[in-house]
């Protein structure tokens, strides 16, 4: 039916979609700074948590 096409396809889909990404890119703007230490840090803090991820996955595997 119309409603349910309206609700499904308009509503969820290209609206909810649409509403999801607004939303998260609101909530990322407060994480850029724009200082490159800032994104060095968040780096070697990634590497680390994947070198620790690797490491605990080759000892108990």
């Amino acid at each position: 039916s119309r409603a349910g096409e309206r609700w499904l396809i308009d509503g969820l889909l290209v609206n909810g979609s649409a509403r999801t990404v607004g939303r998260l890119a609101a909530g990322l703007r407060y994480t850029q700074t724009g200082y490159l230490y800032h994104y060095a840090f968040v780096m070697v803090i990634g590497v680390l948590l994947l070198i620790s991820l690797f490491v605990v996955r080759t000892l108990f595997i």
